[in-house]
Formats: C-alpha cells, sequence, structure tokens
C-alpha cells in the first residue's frame, strides 16, 4: 500500500510519500515501511528537515512499530 501526500504545511507536494508492504514469513508477516519525505523550501521545512536529519530514524522506529502494534489489533479484532 502506497500513500501519498497530498497536502502539507511541512513536506513537499508532489515528492513525499510512505509505503508499507507486508509479505508472508514463516508463519507470521514481514512488514517492510518506506518513507520519503521531501520538505518545502521554507522556513519550517528547513526546521523541520534538519530535525528530521538529527533525530527522525528515532522517531520514525517509535511510530513504525506502533503503526504494527495498531495493524495486529485491527487484524485480531480487538
Amino acid at each position: 500500500m502506497t500513500a501519498t501526500v497530498t497536502e502539507s504545511n511541512v513536506y513537499a507536494v508532489p515528492g513525499s510519500s510512505w509505503e508499507i508492504k507486508a509479505t508472508p514469513s514463516d508463519g507470521g508477516s514481514r512488514v517492510e515501511m518506506t518513507w520519503i519525505r521531501k520538505f518545502r523550501p521554507n522556513a519550517r521545512g528547513l526546521i523541520f528537515g534538519t530535525a528530521f536529519r538529527l533525530i527522525g530514524n528515532r522517531i520514525f522506529k517509535k511510530y513504525g512499530r506502533e503503526i504494527v502494534e495498531n495493524l495486529e489489533k485491527v487484524e485480531a479484532g480487538t
């Protein structure tokens, strides 16, 4: 599944998106997420772009785990 950013005050439009792929693996699933983040060439985009380069991996790892946990809850019907 691919989601494309259509409106944002920080991300560049077009050009920003994220994709989630799930494939079967050893009785479960392997989930791969890819974010393409391009920032607008304005002050806010510069600030967020710099912040994401410095601490973005930590933020998105946590966010990615939350997405997977929510998908698992949906699958389990809770």
